[in-house]
């Protein structure tokens, strides 16, 4: 019984992350696009500075 009570809570905490995820998702790709960008430009400060030596 207390499996099966497990299961069903397991079941709708799942749920609701998918649906809260479903609902922020343009929120989060903007913030991993902005990290990629931070990255990227601190990648090529990095390159710049190898060339340069």
């Amino acid at each position: 019984m207390l499996s099966l009570i497990k299961t069903l809570l397991d079941g709708a905490s799942a749920r609701a992350e998918d649906n809260l995820k479903d609902r922020f998702a343009i929120d989060l790709l903007a913030q991993r696009t902005r990290d990629a960008e931070a990255g990227l430009a601190a990648a090529k400060q990095t390159l710049a500075s190898l060339i340069v030596r």
